[in-house]
């Protein structure tokens, strides 16, 4: 019993490293990065993936990520979520969906994407209405990659109620085997505040230039402190240059003169001993 705790801790299920909530996104994101999603609401993680690039309303650069394509299917399709498929008194749901009772007091209620976007077709051949739409009814996040700051966001979610094989209840008899669309939200942030908006203009557009006219001005300045340094080291070694010959020359001459000229040094008592003698 202990050994299948343990087994299924090790689950993609139970893995929680590099889940976010999607507030804050990494600074310096590439487009092979994917981002693991997590709401309470959704009783998992949901893997966010680079779709293209783009600009935003104010022409700010952003990545374009939107929900894996496979996110929601089946086991069979996906075996990144099998783990989410641990009941084995009932079948396991079609794609599309995802279970959420194990989090609701066992209450049979599922996740999709709105209008059943991306699921089995068995679903909405049952369901009278429904009209998938990518561009209505897809999760899409606008990201700027350098700032990891989510400019645009846009969550679309349908929770529908999940209706295994009653018994005693006639009424519900007819919707056996059944998953019955209940409602589906949007979650979207469009605008950012004035001093946000501020603020991405000024890390965006202002400082990267700033950035490189202050590297530019030192290298200048560091340049030239390195011309005026060589410049005066060469000027100096000329100038020794120059005058080491007539050093040299002087030196000569006074060495000839001191040859030439005989001096007689007379100490003092010789002198007085010359002076009494006379």
């Amino acid at each position: 019993k202990v050994s299948k705790i343990f087994q299924n801790f090790r689950t993609t299920c139970n893995n929680v490293q590099g889940a976010f909530e999607g507030y804050v996104y990494p600074r310096h994101i590439s487009p092979n990065d994917t981002f693991f999603l997590y709401r309470k609401s959704f009783c998992r993680t949901l893997p966010l993936v680079y779709n293209k690039s783009g600009f935003s309303d104010r022409g700010i650069p952003v990545f374009i990520y939107k929900l894996a394509e496979n996110a929601l299917d089946s086991p069979i399709m996906n075996p990144d979520n099998a783990c989410y498929c641990k009941n084995t008194n009932k079948p396991c749901l079609p794609s599309g969906l995802s279970d959420l009772s194990p989090c609701y007091y066992g209450i049979p209620v599922a996740i999709s994407l709105p209008h059943f976007l991306r699921a089995d077709p068995d679903l909405l051949n049952k369901v009278e209405g429904l009209r998938p739409d990518i561009e209505k009814h897809d999760t899409i996040v606008k990201v700027q990659p350098d700032l990891g700051f989510p400019i645009y966001v846009n969550t679309r979610v349908q929770l529908n109620l999940v209706v295994h094989k009653t018994k005693f209840t006639p009424r519900v008899k007819p919707f056996d085997n059944m998953v019955i669309p209940v409602f589906w939200l949007q979650v979207e942030m469009t605008q950012l505040p004035d001093s946000i908006n501020h603020l991405l203009d000024l890390l965006v557009f202002i400082v990267p230039v700033l950035q490189k006219t202050i590297m530019w001005f030192l290298f200048l300045v560091g340049f030239s402190l390195l011309l005026i340094a060589s410049i005066g080291y060469v000027w100096i070694s000329q100038f020794f240059n120059n005058t080491s010959p007539l050093i040299s020359k002087n030196m000569k001459k006074h060495e000839k003169l001191v040859n030439v000229s005989q001096m007689q040094i007379i100490p003092l008592t010789n002198v007085h001993s010359i002076a009494r003698g006379r």
